[in-house]
Parts: C-alpha cells; sequence; structure tokens
C-alpha cells in the first residue's frame, strides 16, 4: 500500500479522534471523513474494506488508548481484549466502506442519506452486540457544542451522529461534483440550512431549570487511590475522611449527600451502625456505593456479591438498594465464565459480581431517582428505562481511578451529558476521583469538583447544588430509538433502490446485447429470408 493510501485513513483517524475528549475540538467531526470517502472513490470492495478497517483501527486505537492504564491493576491481558475489541469495531467501518462502495456504483448519490444510516446502525449495534460497549459515537463529539447536542432530545446520541456524518457527505459531494456546479451547490446550500436550523432549534429549545421542585444535593469527591480502597488497614481512614466531607456539605445545607461508587471497604451490611450514625449525626440522607452480598445464602457456593448503591435516610435505616446490572466484562465478571474462567484465578483483581436483577426507584419526600453506577451510563437504552420509571432526576455514582490521567474521565463526563439531554432530567455525578459535577436537562454542566489550580481529576473537594427535580418529557423517553429504526428504514430504501437500478443496467445491457445479436443474425439471413417469401 503506498504512502497516498495510507494518508486519508491517518487523516480521518486523527481528526476524528481529536474531536473527543480530552482535545474536545468539536468541529473537526464534521470533515474527519471526508479523506476517507474520498479515497473511497473508484476503489474495488476489497480495498474498500482493507481501507475502511484500518481507518478504524487507527481511530479505536486512540480513542481506547486510556484502556491501557488498567494493565497497572489487572494485567498484561487487558491488551488483548483490547486488542480484539479494536478490531472487531473496525471491521464494522470496513462494512460500511464496502456499503458506501456498492452505494456509489449503484446510485450516484445514494450515499447522502445512506451512508449516515449506515453509521448510527453500526453504533446502534456497537451499544448492544455481546455485552455492548457505548464508547466511541460520533456524536459525543458535541457534549461542548450544546445547541446540536439537543438533537439526542429527539434520537438520543444517534440523531447527533446522524447530523455530523450527513454534513461530512455533503462536504464530499461538493469536493467529489465539484465540476457538476448544479450537485455542489445543492450539497452546499444543505450544509448551510443544516448549520443554521439545527443548532438555532437547540438554541431556542435550551431554557432555565424549573426550580418549582427542587432538592439540594452535595458530592464528595474522596480522590483515594485504588490501592487504599483495597487495604483493610485503611478502611478507618476511608470512612472517617467521607464523614469529615459529609459535614461540610451538610453544613451548606445539603439534603442528599453522594458517596462515590465503592466508597466502603467493607460490605455496607457491616457498617451499617458506623454510616447511619453519619447520617443521623448530620441529618441527611446518604447515597452510598457499596457492595452487597446475599445475606440469605446456604452456602458459599450460592453467595453472590454485587456491587450496589444504598439510600440511607437521616435515621439511618437503609431505605434501598440497586444493584448494578450491566456489568463491566473483564472488571467486574468474566464473560463466559465456562470456557474463559481461568482468566478470574490468573487476574485475582477481576471480580465475581453477579447483575442485579432490576431497577430501583429511590424517594426522597416525594422527589424520585433513579441511580447508575460506573459506565451503565453509557448505554442511552438502559438510562431511558430508568428515567420512565417515573425519575425526577438522575444520579451516577462512579469510580474512575482505574484509568488515571488519561481521556477517559472526561469521556465518561461527555456520555453524561447526553444522558441528561436524552431525558430531560438534571444528572447528578458522584465520583470517587473525579469529575463529579451536577448537569442540567440541557445539558449544561456545574460547580465541577475544582482544585485551585484547575485540575479535576485526582483531586479531592466538594460541590453542593440546589437541582431541579423537575424532569421534562422527550421525544426520545417516550419513544425510545424510532430513529434508529428510521435510519434501517433509509438504508433498506436506498438498498432497494439500488438493487432494483442494478437489475434494470443488468436488463438493458441484456436487451441491448440481443438486439445486437439479432440485428447481426438477421443481416447475415437476409438473402434467404427473401427467397423463402417468394415462394410464398
Amino acid at each position: 500500500m503506498k504512502l497516498r493510501d495510507i494518508i486519508p485513513f491517518l487523516a480521518t483517524a486523527v481528526l476524528l479522534a481529536m474531536a473527543f475528549p480530552s482535545a474536545s475540538l468539536w468541529p473537526l467531526a464534521y470533515i474527519a471523513l471526508v479523506p476517507l470517502l474520498l479515497w473511497l472513490r473508484g476503489k474495488g470492495y476489497r480495498d474498500a474494506f482493507v481501507g475502511g478497517m484500518a481507518a478504524g483501527a487507527v481511530f479505536y486505537g486512540i480513542t481506547f488508548a486510556w484502556f491501557a492504564s488498567l494493565t497497572y491493576w489487572v494485567g498484561g491481558i487487558v491488551l488483548a481484549g483490547v486488542a480484539l475489541l479494536v478490531i472487531l469495531f473496525a471491521a464494522f467501518w470496513g462494512v460500511i466502506a464496502v456499503g458506501t462502495r456498492f452505494f456509489e456504483r449503484s446510485l450516484s448519490g445514494s450515499i447522502v442519506f445512506a451512508f449516515p444510516s449506515m453509521w448510527v446502525l453500526m453504533e446502534y449495534v456497537h451499544n448492544h452486540i455481546f455485552t455492548g460497549f457505548g464508547w466511541g459515537s460520533v456524536g459525543y463529539t458535541q457534549w461542548n457544542n450544546l445547541a446540536v447536542a439537543q438533537l439526542a432530545s429527539v434520537g438520543s446520541v444517534y440523531a447527533v451522529s446522524f447530523y455530523i456524518v450527513l454534513i461530512n457527505v455533503l462536504v464530499y459531494e461538493i469536493i467529489a461534483r465539484i465540476r457538476t456546479s448544479k450537485l455542489a451547490a445543492t450539497a452546499g446550500g444543505a450544509i448551510i440550512i443544516l448549520a443554521v436550523a439545527v443548532p438555532l432549534w437547540g438554541k431556542m429549545r435550551m431554557q432555565e431549570p424549573d426550580l418549582s421542585s427542587s432538592l439540594r444535593i452535595g458530592v464528595i469527591q474522596p480522590n483515594f487511590s485504588l490501592d487504599v480502597k483495597w487495604s483493610a488497614e485503611y478502611s478507618e481512614h476511608m470512612l472517617r475522611t467521607q464523614e469529615r466531607m459529609t459535614e461540610r456539605v451538610a453544613a451548606e445545607g445539603a439534603e442528599l449527600v453522594v458517596w462515590p461508587e465503592s466508597a466502603i471497604y467493607y460490605a455496607l451490611v457491616d457498617e451499617i451502625e458506623r454510616v447511619g450514625d453519619i447520617a443521623r449525626t448530620n441529618d441527611v440522607y446518604l447515597l452510598i456505593g457499596s457492595e452487597h452480598y446475599d445475606e440469605n445464602a446456604r452456602s458459599p457456593d450460592e453467595m453472590r456479591y454485587y456491587n450496589s448503591a444504598f439510600l440511607i435516610n437521616p435515621e439511618g435505616r437503609i431505605l434501598g438498594r440497586y444493584d448494578k446490572r450491566h456489568l463491566a466484562p473483564f472488571g467486574e465478571y468474566v464473560p463466559l465464565g465456562q470456557v474463559l474462567g481461568f482468566i478470574g484465578k490468573v487476574v485475582p483483581r477481576i471480580s465475581d459480581f453477579s447483575p442485579g436483577a432490576r431497577n430501583t426507584v429511590f424517594e426522597i419526600e416525594g422527589r424520585k431517582f433513579t441511580v447508575l453506577i460506573c459506565f451503565e451510563n453509557s448505554f442511552p437504552h438502559l438510562v431511558r428505562g430508568s428515567a420512565r420509571l417515573g425519575s425526577d432526576f438522575l444520579v451516577q455514582v462512579t469510580n474512575d481511578g482505574w484509568f488515571g490521567q488519561t481521556a477517559q474521565p472526561k469521556q465518561d463526563l461527555a456520555i453524561a451529558v447526553f444522558r441528561a439531554i436524552e431525558n430531560g432530567a438534571t444528572l447528578v455525578r458522584g465520583t470517587n476521583t473525579g469529575i463529579s459535577c451536577f448537569i442540567d436537562p440541557w445539558g449544561r454542566i456545574s460547580s465541577i469538583v475544582r482544585a485551585s489550580w484547575g485540575a479535576t481529576v485526582f483531586v479531592r473537594g466538594i460541590a453542593v447544588e440546589t437541582i431541579s427535580t423537575v424532569a421534562h418529557d422527550t421525544f426520545y423517553k417516550a419513544y425510545g430509538d424510532v430513529w434508529v429504526a428510521g435510519c434501517g428504514v433509509l438504508a433498506a430504501v436506498a438498498l432497494g433502490m439500488c438493487a432494483y437500478r442494478r437489475s434494470n443496467v443488468r436488463g438493458s445491457a441484456a436487451d441491448s446485447g440481443t438486439t445486437e445479436e439479432r440485428s447481426s443474425h438477421d443481416s447475415n439471413a437476409g438473402p434467404r429470408t427473401k427467397k423463402r417469401s417468394r415462394k410464398q
């Protein structure tokens, strides 16, 4: 493969990766796919697949580079898992590249809607295939371009991805058809309309939070290293630190105090007296992330462990528990345990949690909320299901300390912005090492826990804010993934049109060939025909 073939792959991958956090150069997302689309012109299916897969591999390799930080905690085996993930996701890029060539060959201009539709379907599959992995959707690049991000209220992050990819295709059409001024002008006009209409609609949609129903919430970010969190000798230090931080937010009027995921070393049921005293002393509700185990197990073999969140009232009693339903593969459990179970023995820091069976709606004096633990927030359908239970707001508790000073915490925050917009609800983030903050129903971030020098990750601090507990209706919350279904219909229609066009072309070619053959035959048989006519 020549250098001129490699440059488009690298350009697309690097430009798109730079649009994501932590660089967050979101305008690059609107042109990032153009180099690859231009390169695909005139390529065969095999070259298209290889080129698309190469671009995807570089993009995911850059975007998911933070996975490498896990090797310190769980060993080098994580690199094998990441490599498989990158290859699988990159293969989807290859398939889309092949599809693009098919549409281009079959019906000029058909990729304008076919390519964005295929892209959305790919991202949807990413979220559902095997255990699902929601990271890397192109729409997340617009987390700090809130006017456009409002599209998520209609069709989740997939609608934003469609918008971005559509503009990429239109830019490509302008360049590819520059000599056909009418077509290029049409594509240019479409870009102008989209670039003006969508942000204008988004800005008009954004409002000020409705504080007619509100709750004052405090989040604590204790910033414990994983070495401390996993050490029994530091268990008392962890509790004392979070107790003092709770006193600080309670003094600022917090009614609910959010502790992060895995906030205490021991299971909460073993520490309930101590934690209950903290709630009673400060007269607050506590939401605490903690391990939980099945107290009714009849034998060690029947024992089940859960990654959970508990709500404790100001009297020190547990009001409810939520067990994480979507566990992180190779972090909280080993998938295909009968085949890959040996990994848990080789890498002891891989937990053996069981998934929760149901959602839980917590309630504080009539205000309801549901909890997301760790990367559960990366699944739009799962969060929507929680919001539809009548949640007035959402809370995410997480511990991103695994990933060090990488892009992962910022990418996690970007994803949370979309969950708030999709469901029209305030989202509160309580994290161990950052980024803890509040996100309003339109994606605006406030009260970030921040050090005096500006750092938001690996700093200790608190944040207190009065949030709106008035959730707004959104199209996405009401109707779910209708946008994705629409993309499926668009792709199917484009495919049908292309198939019809190709069959007509083949039919015309066959008819033309038959006519020429008959003409030649008639020319040769002409004299004999005349003789037969005279006999008649």
